[in-house]
């Protein structure tokens, strides 16, 4: 009895063999069926043809799938992806450089599969990890120089607090609209990764920039901004918008030399080692060493009233007989309580203070208020401070001198726009000489009419946040100087119409840049 040929081969192989014995077949005939094209082959005969055709196929040059598994699928795919499937390399640092080398979206990827295998083994321990029940976005920063890199990373802080307003802003509308509606939460967590700043390769260098930028994030609140004096004015409870960022990096927790002696010496003096100590410490490192350099951004919005979970623990005891206002916290209060009173006063008195002129202009002025009549100004604030300097800035040379300006009003755009216009001059980290060897170079003027425009104390403390950054930047500081000018200045040359933060760069004198 004969029986169908799909019975004995493979599907591959009966096809592959049809098409190299009955191509004409096929072309001429296409409604007969596989029998009718190719005679009944008995079981004994099959192994020696499938060893022929394998033969015919290697001296044409045709691949053909093994004869242990005839019918595995192709690793080849016609499907579009943006990245390529992870490799079995054994070298978490090799795959993390090859990752990066063939895309952003692998880098993309490979931090994605980190953070996933992190979550897995942190859950198998039975130990609970801050990120196990939250949705997780990953993004990268594609700046390679070091002032931008600082520019973007300010720029995603202000993107997360913009994200935490609007969904306040939203929930306070649904109320509105329907009173019954409950407030909702907002909790979301974004991962930056920044493989291609080569000056974060350095764990200290980048650490130190990292934690430069929290404390500046952490001196802002204190800051008397126009939007802090309105929300004052209107007495309304705010949402609970809090930002925190952590950092990881590649080599986590490496010490310097001069530390690992540091700590021996500790050990020496003590006399013992605290075993669980040091492993929970290596854990921890280990836990945080991703595969490049990355920032963990999270942004929650609760409801007033809410604790935003931004806490570090809970309140300490103190007694009734306790005199230290500044151990309880009170005293930093009343001075940011104070300086708005008076910051605001400054701003009631500068709106409603009249230069004093020539009796003709106080009679057309007051003919003015009688009838109404309202005096226009052609000029805008920013062209009358940018006259302002080129007629008493000493330092102004309109040949290497620039203006800028933005409507900002908060401290993260504040120092988004600083850090964008130095990134702007060409700068390379490194161990630098003294200013004595560098010339005056180019000198750039930063109006920002609605920032801290009734505080000189409140911009002074910004620029001291913006120079301690400068300073966790090797060798930046000595080629950049930062001063003020402000409305409220104690000294009378330096009473702007408006802030401004003037930023003078130094060139070295064999290679100006």
């Amino acid at each position: 009895m004969k029986v169908p040929v799909a019975q004995y081969l493979p599907l591959s192989v009966v096809l592959t063999l049809l098409a190299a014995d009955h191509s004409e077949a096929f072309m001429t005939q296409p409604s007969k069926s596989l029998s009718s094209l190719s005679p009944p082959i008995t079981t004994n005969e099959h192994h020696h043809q499938y060893q022929q055709q394998q033969q015919q196929q290697q001296q044409h040059g045709i691949s053909s799938p093994s004869p242990l598994s005839p019918l595995s699928p192709r690793r080849q795919t016609s499907t579009a992806l943006f990245y390529e499937p992870s490799s079995n390399n054994n070298d978490p640092k090799k795959e993390a450089k090859d990752a990066l080398n063939s895309g952003f979206w692998n880098a993309l990827s490979f931090t994605e599969q980190w953070i996933s295998e992190t979550l897995k083994e942190a859950s198998m321990e039975g130990k609970s990890n801050p990120y196990a029940r939250k949705e997780l976005n990953y993004v990268c920063e594609m700046n390679n120089q070091i002032l931008a890199a600082v520019s973007s990373i300010f720029r995603r802080f202000r993107e997360a607090r913009e994200m935490g307003e609007r969904h306040s802003f939203a929930e306070e509308e649904m109320i509105r609209l329907d009173p019954s509606h409950e407030k909702t939460t907002l909790r979301q967590t974004q991962v930056i990764i920044v493989p291609f700043c080569d000056y974060f390769d350095s764990f200290k260098a980048y650490e130190g920039v990292i934690q430069a930028i929290n404390l500046a994030r952490k001196n802002a609140r204190d800051l008397v901004t126009d939007v802090s004096i309105e929300k004052m004015e209107l007495m309304e409870k705010e949402w609970n918008v809090s930002i925190n960022g952590a950092s990881l990096h590649p080599r986590y927790g490496e010490k310097s030399p001069k530390e690992i002696i540091e700590e021996l010496e500790q050990f020496e003096e003590e006399g013992m080692i605290d075993v669980n100590k040091v492993e929970g410490l290596r854990r921890r490192n280990q836990a945080r060493r991703s595969p490049y350099p990355t920032l963990i951004v999270e942004v929650q919005a609760s409801p007033p009233g809410e604790n935003s979970g931004s806490s570090s623990g809970p309140p300490q005891s103190v007694s009734d007989d306790d005199d230290d206002l500044s151990r309880r916290g009170v005293l930093k209060d009343i001075v940011v309580k104070l300086e708005s009173i008076f910051a605001k006063s400054a701003a009631i008195h500068k709106k409603n203070d009249v230069k004093p002129g020539n009796d003709e202009d106080s009679f057309y002025k007051a003919i003015g208020r009688t009838s109404g009549v309202e005096e226009l100004l052609v000029s805008s604030p920013i062209s009358a401070t940018q006259q302002w300097v080129i007629d008493n800035d000493p330092l102004y040379n309109p040949n290497i001198s620039s203006f800028a300006s933005a409507d900002v009003t908060h401290a993260d755009s504040a120092f988004e726009f600083v850090f964008s216009n130095l990134a702007m001059n060409k700068f390379t980290p490194n161990a630098v000489e003294k200013r004595k060897n560098y010339d005056i170079s180019s000198r750039s003027y930063l109006i920002m009419p609605r920032f801290v425009s009734s505080s000189a104390t409140s911009l002074e403390k910004f620029m001291a946040d913006v120079k301690n950054i400068i300073e966790a930047i090797d060798g930046l500081n000595e080629r950049v100087s930062l001063s003020m000018m402000h409305p409220e200045h104690v000294r009378e040359e330096r009473r702007s119409p408006v802030p401004v933060i003037a930023i003078q760069w130094y060139a070295d004198k064999n290679n100006s840049s």
